[in-house]
């Protein structure tokens, strides 16, 4: 993962990848302090730089930034 930017209403994850690797984001979630936990109600490839990968993701709901503990993309945990 290179880079992630996130709003009330959306996220753009950057991933870097090898010149073979095929990135596929499958799932993402936001997980909340509170214990709660915002799906992503949709998410789609924006434009790929020639070394990564570009998604941009948008919540089920509008988020207050500062209740975001972590990030959840496939199977890994990012906390913030």
């Amino acid at each position: 993962m290179k880079k992630i930017s996130v709003s009330p209403v959306s996220a753009i994850i950057e991933f870097d990848t090898l010149s073979d690797e095929n990135v596929v984001l499958e799932r993402a979630a936001l997980n909340l302090k509170n214990g709660s936990r915002i799906e992503a109600q949709a998410a789609a490839e924006e434009k790929a730089s020639g070394d990564g990968v570009k998604y941009r993701v948008l919540w089920e709901s509008i988020v207050n930034t500062e209740e975001i503990e972590s990030v959840s993309l496939n199977d890994s945990v990012i906390f913030l």
